[in-house]
C-alpha cells in the first residue's frame, strides 16, 4: 500500500489533477476530487463507482469544468 500511496504523491506533485489510489476499499485517496474546492466528484469503492457528482462537465460546487466524457 506504501507504494500505491507514494505513487499517488508522485503523481499529485507532478500535476496531475484527477490521480487516484483504485483499488483499495476504504482508502482516503480512492475518490476523484476536484481540484478547484476539493468536492468529491467520483466516489468509490474497489472496482465500482458509487456516486459520480458531475454535472455537464463541471463540478457541482464551484462550477470548474472537468475535462472527459461524462454521458
Amino acid at each position: 500500500m506504501k507504494t500505491l500511496e507514494r505513487i499517488h504523491g508522485y503523481a499529485r506533485e507532478a500535476g496531475l489533477l484527477f490521480a487516484y489510489v483504485g483499488n483499495v476499499p476504504g482508502h482516503p485517496a480512492e475518490n476523484t476530487i476536484c481540484p478547484g474546492c476539493g468536492s468529491i466528484l467520483v466516489r468509490r469503492s474497489a472496482y465500482t463507482v458509487l456516486d459520480m457528482a458531475i454535472k455537464d462537465g463541471r463540478c457541482p460546487r464551484c462550477s470548474r469544468a472537468i475535462p472527459g466524457l461524462w454521458t
